[in-house]
């Protein structure tokens, strides 16, 4: 799973380190919401992508 923004923003040099930021911001964010529900996940990548790699555990009440 990952976060992504207009792929147009990416080719404006003037507005890049804010869009590099808020990604990485984003994907951390997703991450931790993703474990907050249960899920069990890897680093994918080097651009701050999670993969999902088993379901919620049962009984945590996460997303009831």
């Amino acid at each position: 799973m990952s976060w992504t923004t207009h792929e147009l923003l990416l080719r404006d040099q003037r507005r890049y380190r804010t869009y590099q930021n808020a990604h990485q911001a984003m994907n951390a964010a997703l991450g931790r919401v993703l474990t907050a529900f249960g899920y069990q996940l890897a680093p994918f990548g080097s651009g701050g992508a999670w993969l999902v790699t088993g379901r919620p555990s049962r009984g945590t009440g996460a997303g009831q």
